[in-house]
Parts: structure tokens; C-alpha cells; sequence
């Protein structure tokens, strides 16, 4: 098979992998992915409702199996939470059930052309790690395209998009493994909208940008301070861009560190409080 039928077959296999979420993979997601800037986001809710709004209507966009959802729906607001796995919202949804939530409804929706997309305008939008899903940087991001221009008219005046994606250098310093899956990354990171292309991207959909912060919190929690947890091969199942590294760039991986100082390359090699994983852009729609 010629080698480069051999990489599209690939690439395409990572698509479906990473659109459909098993059960086995949200069980893991559950436990080790935490909702980042949870401070960050509660602060912006927090200066909406003192400006006059009581509890507000929030849409998670691309919810997942629904850590913000879940943090959220104790403070009283309304929550439309929205995403195109089955997997991961059957976890939200059990979860709703189990604890008898009425706050918070789910649909499921393709955020790609937006289809099914309620039609209720709402106080805050959350968008956390979603737009890198689409992989559409080949068609100029026209998926965050549809995206952005759908959630601008579901915005109301005064009300705030929050969004949350990260670059190449937050993947590469940001997180202390980097430099051993260099390569993988820097094809994984592909997927990633550059920050002066989505500002424009946002710009051309009628949002304004009020605000930008990187965030240092890491996707892991704590559990990223263990160095050894990237011995773990459960790691490779906590986030979408270990799809890129193979079983042997892995397992080569794995045995370059099995006798190494872990604490030491931590020490040397985390850039965390530098860069951040993350970023955080809040827009509002453009009066």
C-alpha cells in the first residue's frame, strides 16, 4: 500500500476516533480531565448577574460529558448543553438523572454546520477545548466559521462567548512531555485556529473581543505534577492529541524515561506558569 494512501487511511481512522468517544474513553475522560479557568469563568458569570441579569441562561457548547455543566448547575442558573457525542452526553444525562437536576437539558447537535442548534438567545456561551475538534484548518476553519457566526445570534446584547482553545507553544512548553512527541505535536497542533486568525475569524462574525487570558491550569490537575503519570498508558487516553503518537514513538518513549530522574526532567522541562495549556478569549456580540 503506497505509503501516502497508507497516512490519509490514518488520518481519517483519527477523525472517527476522536468524533466518537467510547464509554471506556469518557470513564477516563471523567477522571483525569478537569475543567480549567473554572475561576476565570464563574468571575465573568459573576459581573453579569451584578449587572443586572439574575440567573442566567448558559449554553455549553460542546459540553462533553459535562465537567463545566455539572460545576455550573449548582450556582442556579439554566443550562442548554449541547454536543454531538452520544457517549459523552449519555454520561451527562446519567448524571442529571442520578442527582435529580432540573436546571440543565441536553441536545445533541453537530457543531461542524451547527444543525439542531437551539434557537434560544442566552446570557453566556462556554466554548472549552471544542474548535480543534473540527480539523478543518485545511478548508480555512470554515467549521469555526459557521460556528462563531451561529453563536453571535444566540448571544444577547451584553451577553459574553467565552472560549477556550490553546496553540502549538501551550502543547509543546506547556506541558513537560513535549519535547519527546515534538513531531506528533507539531501535527496534532495543525488542528488549532492561530490566535490572530481566530480574533479575525471572531471579528468577522460580528464579535468584539473584551478579553484574553492564558491559563496555567493544567488539564490534568494534579495529576499532571506526577511525573510518572506519563508512564501510565491511560495518559494516552486523557486527550485527543495522543491519537498522533503511535504505539512504538510511545513505547520508545516509554523506555527512554523507565530509567530516568523524573522529578529532575519535570523540574527542567516545565513550563507551565510560562505558557500555559490554554488560552481564554470572552467576545461580546457587536451592537
Amino acid at each position: 500500500m503506497p505509503g501516502e494512501y497508507k497516512y490519509l487511511l490514518r488520518k481519517v481512522s483519527i477523525i472517527m476516533e476522536i468524533s466518537n468517544y467510547t464509554d471506556a474513553q469518557v470513564d477516563i475522560y471523567n477522571t483525569y480531565r478537569q475543567p480549567i479557568g473554572i475561576k476565570f469563568i464563574t468571575d465573568v458569570l459573576r459581573r453579569q448577574c451584578r449587572d443586572g441579569v439574575g440567573p442566567l441562561r448558559i449554553l455549553d457548547c460542546g459540553c462533553g460529558s459535562g465537567n463545566y455543566t455539572r460545576l455550573l448547575s449548582g450556582h442556579g442558573h439554566a443550562i442548554t448543553s449541547i454536543d454531538n457525542n452520544v457517549h459523552m452526553l449519555s454520561s451527562l444525562d446519567h448524571w442529571i438523572q442520578e442527582h435529580g437536576i432540573t436546571n440543565v437539558t441536553t441536545r445533541r447537535v453537530d457543531l461542524r454546520t451547527c444543525d439542531n442548534m437551539p434557537d434560544d438567545t442566552f446570557d453566556a456561551i462556554l466554548v472549552n477545548q471544542v474548535v480543534h475538534h473540527f480539523n478543518d484548518h485545511a478548508v480555512d476553519f470554515a467549521c469555526l466559521r459557521t460556528l462563531l457566526r451561529a453563536l453571535a445570534r444566540r448571544l444577547r446584547p451584553g451577553g459574553r462567548l467565552i472560549l477556550n482553545t490553546s496553540s502549538y507553544e501551550q502543547h509543546r512548553f506547556g506541558m513537560w512531555w513535549g519535547y519527546l512527541i515534538e513531531t506528533p505535536l507539531q501535527n496534532y497542533c495543525t488542528r488549532y485556529c492561530p490566535f490572530d486568525t481566530l480574533r479575525r475569524i471572531a471579528e468577522e462574525s460580528q464579535l468584539n473581543l473584551v478579553d484574553q487570558q492564558v491559563c496555567t491550569e493544567p488539564f490534568l490537575g494534579a495529576q499532571y505534577f506526577d511525573p510518572g503519570f506519563v508512564l501510565d498508558r491511560r495518559i494516552r487516553k486523557t486527550d485527543t492529541l495522543w491519537e498522533y503518537v503511535d504505539d512504538a514513538t510511545y513505547e520508545s518513549m516509554v523506555h527512554a524515561l523507565a530509567g530516568s530522574d523524573l522529578p529532575s526532567l519535570f523540574a527542567e522541562h516545565n513550563l507551565l506558569e510560562e505558557y500555559g495549556q490554554s488560552t481564554f478569549f470572552t467576545f461580546t456580540v457587536r451592537a
